[in-house]
């Protein structure tokens, strides 16, 4: 090599070296993605709330149903006579209506598309492990998680024509002033930008829904439809309530749990200690017995400290409220399945035949309409008896699917109580303390039961209870009316599920400490 070359190799190694390595030394990485991630996720968490309760204020939510008929009311008053505002000028249009359609449709535009942003956020969080415990979870992939991101969108897609039809309505009666009224040009802006404002506000009343969806503690919860659960409930209360949470709250339910199993007393049975605090918030979300009943009951089997941190935090995802909230979710998902807790708790207070006398405690619930021609059966099983039995469920539904289906399994001993009990007693065994017991030994079937679209009317549901000879112990019959459309059911449940939202805003009882 000669040497101007190699002066020439040598300059430019030396030029190399000089160069700062982004990967080494001399380079401090400034950002870190999973906590660039996180500062996004908060700032859209943020501005989803603030606002979403400007949205759902009232006063805004029914101004925004009116807009629309101001603009087209403006519009039909200049055809009977264009001389009727004082300046024919856009600029005099757009100083009347600008900042109301503004107030009236930006603040549930920005709350949808801010909710959009933080569950993206928080599905990369997730996938990327930067929550909690740092596992990694992959949001989308989970069952449901389709309907939910769905849901999302349908909202955004709502806001969106809501602001196509204001632009429309608006800019049209702008347009209007710079045209020689009562021109065919002029007549058909006018008429378009009425027909507008009306179809803004027809659109508007239709979709009030998705505006009360927004600010809401858990963005994906009422989205959420169970698409998978077991048929068989080994703790009701607790299954009931998981298999109706969307994807990331059962991820948050599973860790939750695990405190929980930590919190309470050595020598307490986990699964019967969660039923009874299932129970207990059930009973207090009905108004059925006070704050101060349950935090008595509760010390029974955990300490105030262990209260404080596991229900009365507002730092854990489930808590009070929010335990609340989801067990009266699954209850207007499945209100048959708690119309057998309710029964049960009645045969108690009352010490019907069925608890103080039989052998066998079976008890059925069906709605008494099946929407969209489908439904939920569900079966309790009690063997009150002092020994462990195999019996058989068959499970008739004539005309419907399924025609015949059998379950086997074995029911423990679950002896009941001597006599009728009260609700709550400070000296003996109460109801508060019994049905927990009572409910953990409880078999519980969940069965959906269909028939063809084409079908409507009444229909019978036949459950049979036989021992392992064939001998039949019980045997029930339940009628339902079936009805091939789910509207009149989604429009109703839709306002419970709104209802049962305003367990997650109410204050969390005060410290035990």
């Amino acid at each position: 090599m000669e040497p101007e070359e190699e002066s020439i190799v040598a300059r430019t190694r030396r030029t190399i070296k000089s160069l700062p390595d982004p990967y080494g030394h001399g380079f401090a990485r400034n950002e870190d993605p999973l906590e660039r991630t996180r500062e996004a996720w908060e700032k859209s968490e943020r501005f989803r709330m603030k606002s979403g309760r400007i949205a759902n204020n009232t006063f805004f939510l029914a101004f925004r149903n009116v807009v629309g008929f101001g603009i087209a009311t403006t519009a039909v008053l200049l055809v009977i006579d264009s001389s009727i505002l004082p300046y024919t000028s856009p600029l005099f249009i757009l100083a009347i209506w600008l900042i109301p359609v503004l107030a009236a449709f930006a603040p549930p535009i920005a709350g949808s598309e801010a909710t959009w942003s933080a569950v993206e956020a928080k599905i990369s969080l997730r996938e990327q492990g930067g929550f909690g415990d740092g596992k990694r979870h992959t949001l989308r992939s989970q069952p449901g998680m389709d309907r939910v991101l769905e849901g999302l969108r349908d909202g955004r897609r709502q806001n969106n024509i809501s602001a196509f039809l204001a632009t429309t309505s608006l800019t049209l009666l702008c347009l209007s002033m710079l045209i020689t009224p009562r021109s065919v040009a002029w007549n058909l802006l006018l008429l378009i930008s009425m027909t507008s404002g009306i179809g803004l506000s027809i659109h508007s009343i239709l979709t009030t829904y998705y505006i009360r969806l927004q600010a809401d503690s858990m963005p994906l919860l009422i989205h959420y439809a169970p698409t998978h659960h077991p048929t068989q409930l080994g703790s009701p209360l607790g299954q009931l309530l998981q298999s109706h949470l969307d994807p990331d709250s059962q991820i948050e339910w599973s860790g939750w749990e695990q405190r929980f199993h930590q919190a309470i007393l050595p020598g307490t049975d986990p699964i019967q200690a969660r039923e009874r605090l299932l129970f207990l918030l059930h009973l207090n979300a009905t108004d059925i017995i006070s704050d101060q009943i349950v935090l008595d009951s509760l010390r029974d089997f955990m300490s105030p400290d262990a209260i404080d941190r596991s229900l009365l935090s507002e730092e854990e995802f489930f808590n009070w409220r929010t335990l609340q909230r989801a067990l009266e979710h699954a209850r207007a998902w499945q209100p048959g399945a708690f119309r057998l807790f309710e029964r049960l708790q009645n045969d108690f207070l009352s010490g019907a035949p069925e608890i103080l006398l039989s052998p066998w405690r079976m008890d059925i619930s069906l709605d008494s309409t099946c929407y969209d021609g489908s439904g939920s059966l569900f079966i309790a099983l009690n063997n009150q008896t002092f020994d462990s039995t195999h019996v058989r469920v068959e499970v008739q539904v004539p005309g419907g699917e399924p025609q015949s289906i059998d379950h086997r399994f074995e029911l423990a001993p679950c002896p009941p109580p001597l006599k009728a009990i009260e609700l709550t007693n400070p000296s003996e065994d109460d109801v508060l303390s019994w049905l927990p017991r009572y409910l953990e030994r409880t078999v519980v079937l969940w069965v959906n039961v269909a028939w063809d679209r084409s079908f409507k009317g009444d229909a019978q549901v036949q459950v049979t209870l036989r021992d392992d000879d064939g001998v039949v112990l019980g045997s029930r019959i339940v009628r339902t009316n079936v009805l091939p459309k789910e509207s009149r059911q989604r429009i109703e449940r839709i306002r419970q599920l709104l209802r049962v939202r305003r367990f997650s805003e109410l204050d969390i009882p005060p410290s035990t400490s």
